[in-house]
């Protein structure tokens, strides 16, 4: 944001003063047990079965098990496809959820909800889904001893999802349903605002896409700068998605000619596109629902 801050013309000094920034990582934990499975082949036998998901049958376990050299070597299953399968289809997921419920009730406890913005990328978004979805519950009452919080009254100010695959991971681990979820914006959800982002060639995206009308206000754009249109860093420098984080999470103002400003910068080093395609500068942002 601080790059694409600074294409509008604007300083990125003091550009989070005031604002406390909490990054949950759940890399540590995914890593350490891919390490084991990359230099253990008893571990990785054991690991995959703990598989839970009704998307993987005997045989493709069998595959996954049969990864003696490749595993360690192949970085992209190393580090994307076998992350999917950790959280997808496996026990280890929860104690992932879990975690993040826990960050984020120090979280709200610290500041309250209604100043807290979440937000995910990737995988990410599945987690952060399904961690909300149990948590945030309709019929939650103070006089139960279930540890949840009610929709529309604990909502927090906004929910972001960049190259939103929780539709995709559900297939995996069965969970509840994204597009019927508590995970929605308004007052049977658990945000007052939900934007979920998605670049038009970003493969991730073309599979189970998520889209939730009423529910979360989706954008899609074109601009290409790099081979790989999954990159977190490309999505929030969109000139109109870094505007659009600057209004709602910390309160700063891009002027039209900032913006054009900013939008020409951008499209000096774009292959393609450029401009978002479904949507404007002037309408990304509305008040709370």
């Amino acid at each position: 944001m601080e790059d694409a801050t600074e294409r509008f013309g604007q300083s990125k000094d003091d550009l989070f003063e005031g604002v406390v920034v909490e990054e949950f990582n759940y890399s540590d934990y995914f890593d350490a047990i891919r390490k084991q499975f990359a230099e253990n082949a008893a571990a990785r036998q054991q690991g995959f079965g703990f598989l839970t998901g009704s998307g993987f049958d005997d045989k493709l376990v069998q595959e996954l098990t049969s990864f003696d050299e490749s595993l360690g070597k192949d970085e992209f299953f190393y580090t994307h496809l076998l992350d999917v399968i950790l959280y997808g289809t496996t026990y280890f997921s929860e104690k992932v959820r879990l975690d993040f419920i826990d960050a984020f009730e120090k979280l709200r406890a610290a500041h309250g909800h209604r100043n807290l913005h979440v937000v995910c990328h990737s995988l990410g978004t599945a987690v952060v889904h399904d961690a909300l979805a149990k948590y945030y519950r309709t019929d939650s009452t103070p006089f139960d001893n279930i540890p949840d919080l009610k929709t529309g009254e604990y909502n927090i100010a906004s929910l972001w999802t960049f190259a939103n695959v929780s539709r995709l991971l559900n297939i995996l681990n069965g969970l509840d349903n994204p597009l019927a979820s508590t995970v929605q914006e308004g007052p049977l959800g658990c945000t007052t605002q939900f934007f979920n982002l998605r670049h038009k060639y970003d493969p991730f995206t073309w599979f189970k896409t998520y889209e939730r009308d009423p529910g979360s206000q989706t954008f899609e754009f074109d601009g290409i700068r790099k081979v790989n249109t999954h990159d977190f860093y490309e999505y929030v420098t969109n000139p109109t998605v870094t505007m659009s984080l600057l209004k709602v999470i910390l309160d700063k103002q891009v002027t039209d000619q900032e913006f054009a400003t900013g939008q020409a910068k951008y499209e000096e080093t774009s292959v393609g596109g450029g401009a978002p395609t479904a949507f404007s500068s002037r309408h990304v942002v509305h008040g709370p629902p």
